[in-house]
């Protein structure tokens, strides 16, 4: 705020310098107006040719900017992968090249710079002896005195000083229209619904031990590149069902857990939650962010924090108690090895759970996730790190628990689906749900 205030001020003050040495020049000799004004075209031309120059640097510097930031992230990110590729020289020469990249866009606008400074001196120094021969003439043929000349010489720097500082804010005015650009393009992308927040709450509170059911209807769904992934699909999933979605890499399974929740939106179709009463009586709501309070999700990959196995845990229920954390372990058959812990649910785990195998993680996020008690629990790929029999036992201490939690995995492996309730197949941009002896088939091909 400060920094647009000090702009503000310092473009009124040097305005209302130029228009009042102008306006005394102009009074005393209008012909002195002339050498005022004889580098202004010039002045302007070269403005405009660094101006543009200016816009397409703030664009790329912005460009390289992030770049830089997103390799950088995901150098270190990734840093344990690239090591076991051996590719950290491969890697090393991208970061080289990229910073190449950035020195030479650098380089070429300071050369510009200095290029554009030398000729506007040159052509401030033409300017400037101009006036003084001029106003040495007119002194000589007797058309004005010493004293106006001297005034007129004085208020020249002036004009020259004003009219600089005014082009020297050009930078400033680009840099904060590149910054102003990048942030419309934030503030314009779509936003969430968040207006029934109350409304799920109310829902989630009245429907706690009741189950909550989700269905999607007619959903269709393309990328913006126009890759269409669903059309016209149908899902259902209801309490103390697990609900298993099969189908290849790419085919889409990951992008209907998005879906499901409002990550993204289907250009056609609804979803919605539905719940039934004890009476009878029903109730739906549309799918939003808003619903996104009754959901727990466990993505693909190690979600853990830094921290304790508790504090990790304290994360989705900062009131949990010691028992409830070890429940939830003992569902997610992570007790047996957190158990054995020096500390047990007080051991720390390490950046991006560092300190335990993957499925040691992957146990440690579901049991996590199960400590919400969510109604509605979806598991991306979540067990694809455990052994058969280990995610075996998951799922039924899931389908165990008295909870009436709604569960909707997504699985490579079809050795689980003979355990699931419903089991839906991504074909054709549809979800088709497979029958018992396309199950056993699967189970027995794998």
């Amino acid at each position: 705020m400060f920094n647009y205030l000090h702009i503000f001020l310092f473009l009124i003050i040097n305005i209302f310098k130029f228009i009042s040495a102008f306006a005394i020049v102009i009074y005393q000799d209008w012909t002195f107006a002339i050498f005022s004004f004889i580098g202004i075209p010039v002045s302007l031309l070269m403005s405009r040719t660094l101006m543009n120059r200016m816009v397409n640097n703030n664009k790329r510097s912005a460009a390289m900017n992030a770049k830089m930031s997103g390799f950088n992230q995901e150098a270190f990110s990734n840093i344990q992968t690239i090591k076991a590729f051996g590719a950290i020289t491969t890697y090393i020469e991208k970061l080289k090249n990229l910073q190449k990249d950035y020195i030479s866009m650098r380089l070429d606008f300071q050369k510009m710079s200095m290029v554009t400074s030398f000729i506007m001196s040159i052509v401030g120094f033409l300017v400037s002896y101009s006036s003084y021969g001029w106003g040495i003439y007119r002194v000589w043929s007797g058309a004005i005195t010493y004293g106006t000349m001297t005034l007129f010489l004085s208020l020249s720097g002036t004009l020259t000083g004003a009219l600089n500082s005014l082009i020297n804010m050009v930078p400033s005015a680009i840099s904060l229209t590149t910054s102003a650009g990048r942030l419309m393009d934030i503030l314009e992308m779509p936003q969430e619904d968040y207006s029934l927040d109350d409304d799920f709450s109310r829902f989630a509170e009245k429907h706690h031990g009741d189950g909550i059911s989700l269905n999607l209807h007619d959903i269709s769904y393309a990328y913006h590149n126009n890759t269409e992934v669903f059309e016209h699909a149908d899902l259902e999933a209801h309490p103390h069902e697990i609900i298993a979605m099969v189908g290849p890499s790419g085919e889409g399974k990951t992008t209907m857990l998005r879906l499901i929740l409002a990550l993204l939106c289907p250009q056609s179709g609804e979803g919605t939650l539905s719940s039934i009463s004890a009476d009878g009586s029903s109730e739906s709501l549309p799918l939003t962010a808003s619903a996104r309070k009754l959901f727990s999700y466990v993505p693909q990959g190690n979600t853990m924090f830094s921290g304790t196995i508790a504090e990790n845990m304290r994360v989705v229920k900062p009131d949990a108690t010691d028992d409830e954390i070890i429940e939830a372990l003992k569902s997610a058959c992570a007790w047996d090895f957190v158990n054995r812990l020096p500390d047990g649910i007080n051991s720390e785990i390490k950046e991006r759970g560092g300190g335990f195998s993957e499925g040691q993680a992957q146990r440690l996020s579901i049991a996590r996730a199960l400590l919400r008690k969510s109604p509605i629990l979806l598991l991306d790929e979540a067990t694809s790190a455990l052994d058969v029999a280990t995610e075996r036992a998951v799922l039924k201490n899931i389908m165990k628990d008295d909870y009436p939690r709604t569960c909707i995995v997504t699985t490579h492996r079809p050795t689980v689906l003979n355990i699931c309730q419903r089991v839906y197949a991504i074909r054709d941009k549809k979800c088709v749900v497979l029958d018992e002896d396309e199950i056993e088939r699967m189970v027995k091909d794998f």
